[in-house]
């Protein structure tokens, strides 16, 4: 086959569908939010040389933190199940206006917003050996790419879990007025290719809301649900 080859970019305009980030770069942001939030969003009380980079390749040795800033969000998630059983009409109408947005409501924050700034300064300067001025001018320039990115990574992850979590607590009679009391829904695993959640139902809680019963035990779970 001949190498010399003249190749087109697409004649119908479309635009590529891959990733300027990856899931080392995700969790880079939801590390550096969480220690930001923790020190009341002042960046003169966080020691960002102390908080590492994660890289592809180096998941499997990255602080759990990250694992409790996703638990974070899955269970603002929960509360937001809770409002549907008010009135789902209204909630499906709202969500629909942008009323409601819960993914906003995570990535919009202050905390986020420092997160990827700073995380893309970080990145720039051990992987390109930038100057502080030449990260602050590349990070700059990509800041709206990688808040979309975030956008769609977390409102994929969240809204699945939304789904599903609402889809079964339907089918096995869990009443959502009281989903943040009896589901809890953590991170199993995550890897390159996603993150795997686990819910686990409060069988005590359930008993004595839906039964009348109380039990012995304060945390009974069940992690098969979900």
């Amino acid at each position: 086959m001949s190498k010399d080859v003249f190749v087109r970019k697409d004649p119908f305009g479309r635009k590529s569908s891959s990733n300027m980030f990856d899931m080392a770069d995700y969790c880079s942001v939801l590390l550096l939010a969480r220690k930001i939030r923790e020190a009341d969003n002042d960046l003169e009380k966080v020691d960002l040389k102390k908080i590492p980079l994660i890289r592809d390749g180096n998941l499997h040795s990255m602080p759990e933190d990250v694992c409790e800033e996703f638990d974070d969000m899955f269970s603002k998630v929960v509360l937001v199940l809770e409002e549907v059983d008010k009135d789902s009409d209204e909630f499906f109408k709202n969500l629909a206006l942008g009323e409601i947005d819960f993914v906003g409501d995570v990535v919009n924050t202050p905390e986020f917003t420092q997160a990827m700034g700073n995380f893309l300064m970080k990145k720039y300067r051990l992987t390109k050996g930038y100057s502080m001025d030449e990260a602050y001018a590349e990070a700059a320039e990509n800041l709206s790419k990688l808040k979309d990115e975030m956008l769609k990574f977390v409102g994929t992850l969240l809204m699945n879990c939304f789904e599903s979590l609402g889809k079964e607590a339907t089918e096995r009679g869990i009443p959502l007025t009281h989903a943040s009391r009896l589901l809890h829904p953590k991170v199993r695993k995550i890897s390159r290719e996603g993150v795997m959640v686990e819910t686990a139902l409060d069988v005590s809680a359930y008993k004595e809301l839906v039964e009348g019963k109380t039990t012995e035990s304060d945390a009974s779970f069940d992690p098969s649900f979900g």
